[in-house]
């Protein structure tokens, strides 16, 4: 028996072996294996870095005639011009192995993300809890929901991407059955998910129906909704800003101005200006603003400020333009800007945005911690409180002398229609709603009332933010001036349903206490 089962592997590896030789007569060629494999490295190296850098793989035109082939193509010809044996093995390899196709391109960025994906897998096991963060992304393919994970790992904060949504419906059932099947793949328990972020739509934030109750429902009940702390700021100002008309109509000329200079000719006589007026100076352009990223805003106005006397030449030389359309709409926009009113409206919401925009940009860093937040929001508030409005004015009367403006509204420069006798006690010189501001006395008032909508608007988003859970958090910071307050871990412990004795706290206060005068050694 023994002997027939040693014939018949030693049949086996002869048929083994000579299928080998027919099929391949590299195939124990180690060489050639070696030269395989380096080849693989290369084309998974340059597709790792574009994945990384965030820019196409792909060119339009890849045809060897091509001037430029795509990031993927020209930086793999680049590695052959310092490594010839980068080239040799593209040229001996046959046309069907060679590993340039798009189609193997998408398989190996597939590969990738798998593994990408396994790790984040491996490091959320170890984390002790974790939260899900998601957003909208739609881009050129259409998906409408983006989600990641957030967790500690080795007592650093991570933020990993794991997937894009394509949703056919945007109503909470939908996405949060397809966050679900987001999530899945991770098989991680719901119970250490111990918090939810999105942006504060009631389809996300909804108490009863959102996204947010929905997961809870769905066995993610310690799972406590958050709303990032950027995005409200953004709401604060977004809600306050265009609340006025007078507000509003600032920024529509702020927009109008950018897309008058936008033109190419006008562009170019802009940064022509610039060069005259500052040379041996880099040109700015001026910023688009966007609703929804209040930084752009900041930044409107901020290249504005900066720029103003160029904006007023530009316009100048173009007041006097052949076209009767570009004159026209050059002399309307000299006639808005150049007013005390528009000045000094900028001037605030100048320094205004100096405040906020730190905060803005704060809160979206990585290091930032709920301490952090709560300080810069304190900050803020109390800036807001003392906000000098006798020095925007003083400053805008500044800027008015300097640039020689000499109305302090546009009203100003057109004649008065003389009205008879009996409709002069009457005569409403405003529409019912509006409050127009005639002098800077006026003017401040507005402004001040904008701040006190400010002040009311942080209060309403971060006074009592959800559940108290910024707070309660910022109790669990040693460094923390409210570190083991009674009252805020009262909220962790409704949260999360612990019970935490006062000799827990105590003994733990001690605990940290010692532990740091050890480290200060």
């Amino acid at each position: 028996m023994a002997a027939v089962e040693t014939q018949k592997i030693w049949a086996i590896h002869q048929i083994i072996g000579t299928v080998d030789k027919q099929l391949d007569p590299n195939f124990r060629n180690e060489k050639f294996i070696d030269d395989n494999r380096k080849h693989l490295m290369t084309v998974l190296d340059i597709i790792t870095f574009c994945a990384k850098q965030d820019v196409p793989l792909r060119g339009d035109d890849e045809s060897d005639q091509s001037l430029n082939k795509g990031n993927f193509l020209e930086i793999l010809e680049l590695l052959g011009k310092y490594d010839s044996n980068v080239t040799k093995r593209i040229e001996s390899l046959p046309r069907n192995a060679k590993m340039l196709s798009p189609d193997i391109q998408n398989d190996l960025l597939t590969s990738l993300a798998s593994v990408l994906l396994d790790y984040v897998k491996s490091e959320v096991e170890i984390a002790s809890c974790y939260a899900i963060l998601a957003d909208e992304v739609k881009d050129a393919s259409k998906k409408e929901l983006g989600g990641s994970l957030r967790y500690i790992h080795k007592g650093n904060v991570r933020d990993r991407a794991i997937g894009f949504i394509e949703l056919k419906d945007m109503d909470a059932g939908t996405i949060s059955e397809k966050l679900i099947e987001l999530l899945k793949p991770f098989e991680l328990d719901p119970l250490k998910c111990v918090g939810q972020g999105y942006d504060g739509a009631s389809v996300m934030s909804g108490i009863h129906g959102g996204v947010q109750a929905r997961m809870k429902g769905a066995g993610y009940r310690n799972a406590t909704y958050v709303h990032c702390a950027s995005h409200r700021l953004n709401l604060v100002l977004a809600a306050t800003a265009e609340r006025h008309p007078l507000m509003k109509s600032f920024f529509d000329i702020l927009h109008l101005t950018y897309s008058f200079m936008n033109g190419t000719k006008r562009h170019a006589v802009f940064i022509d200006v610039q060069d005259e007026r500052y040379p041996n100076v880099q040109a700015l352009e001026l910023a688009r603003s966007c609703s929804t990223r209040w930084s752009s805003r900041s930044l409107e106005v901020e290249r504005f400020l900066r720029r103003f006397d160029c904006i007023l030449d530009t316009l100048s030389i173009f007041g006097n333009d052949n076209d009767a359309d570009t004159s026209l709409a050059a002399k309307s926009l000299l006639g808005s800007l150049q007013t005390k009113k528009f000045m000094t409206i900028l001037v605030y919401f100048g320094r205004l945005y100096d405040y906020s925009d730190f905060c803005t940009k704060a809160f979206q860093k990585s290091t930032a911690t709920v301490s952090s937040c709560l300080i810069l929001l304190a900050d803020l508030r109390e800036r807001s409180v003392n906000f000098y409005f006798d020095k925007v004015v003083e400053y805008a009367k500044d800027l008015s002398s300097k640039y020689e403006i000499e109305n302090f509204d546009v009203r100003d420069t057109i004649r008065q229609r003389r009205l008879p006798e009996r409709f002069r006690e009457g005569y409403l010189n405003s529409s019912v709603g509006h409050t127009n501001a005639s002098n800077f006395e006026e003017l401040e008032i507005l402004l001040r009332q904008n701040v006190r909508e400010i002040l009311a608007e942080l209060d309403a988003r971060f006074g009592t933010d959800q559940s108290g859970i910024m707070k309660a958090a910022d109790c669990c910071l040693p460094r923390s001036q409210n570190f083991l307050n009674k009252q805020e871990l009262n909220t962790l412990s409704e949260l999360y349903a612990i019970d935490i004795k006062d000799c827990e706290v105590e003994v733990f206060r001690s605990f940290i206490s010692r532990k740091d005068d050890i480290l200060s050694r």
